[in-house]
């Protein structure tokens, strides 16, 4: 409790935006979802490079290299076996679309939250980079209106869920703020699934 409290005086001292932070405490779907395939977009169409606040154009998230899953963990990334999960932190900081870019160099993409513990373990991956806010894969869908991991799953009800022109998702403990401005740059917390 001392730890949580710690980290919410964190967040207000250097952001300021404690009334949008939330507990994660969401369930998937009942339903298994169907992963969508984004629309193939012609590269002289869509440029990243040349976006700017406020992000309106994030639509969907760069497509993850799938949901690979691996017998052990690679070099250099943390097992966290109670979420049968590997997680790796960004070598820098990054804008969120480059944090996902990066991940799937690394045949990952960004963090998926299924309850505490999957923030708790993406907390102990960034605490040795002496930071404790990160970004996961979670991003709002402007055309749907959906929020969604950047491995095409769907959102069920998350509380507290704000709108705005900033669509991505950082967290820190047992917090996600999805109002957080995209351009920002924060370390980006990469996933592999362990069979």
């Amino acid at each position: 409790m001392l730890k949580l409290l710690v980290v919410i005086s964190l967040f207000v001292v250097i952001y300021g935006r404690v009334e949008k932070l939330v507990p994660i405490n969401y369930r998937p779907r009942e339903k298994p979802v169907k992963p969508v395939e984004p629309e193939a977009v012609e590269d002289d169409e869509y440029d990243q490079e040349e976006q700017t606040e406020p992000v309106k154009s994030v639509t969907t998230a760069p497509p993850a290299v799938s949901n690979r899953t691996v017998e052990k963990c690679p070099s250099g990334w943390t097992t966290f076996a109670e979420q049968k999960k590997c997680l790796m932190a960004s070598n820098e900081t990054l804008e969120w679309h480059k944090a996902q870019e990066y991940c799937k160099t690394h045949g990952a993409h960004l963090l998926t939250v299924h309850g505490k513990g999957d923030l708790e373990a993406g907390s102990a991956v960034v605490s040795k980079l002496l930071t404790s806010v990160f970004w996961i894969g979670l991003y709002k869908d402007t055309i749907d209106g959906t929020w969604k991991f950047t491995n095409n799953e769907v959102v069920g009800e998350l509380p507290g869920l704000v709108g705005g022109a900033a669509y991505c998702s950082v967290a820190a403990a047992a917090l996600i703020n999805q109002n957080w401005p995209c351009s920002n740059k924060f370390f980006g917390i990469c996933q592999i699934y362990i069979k």
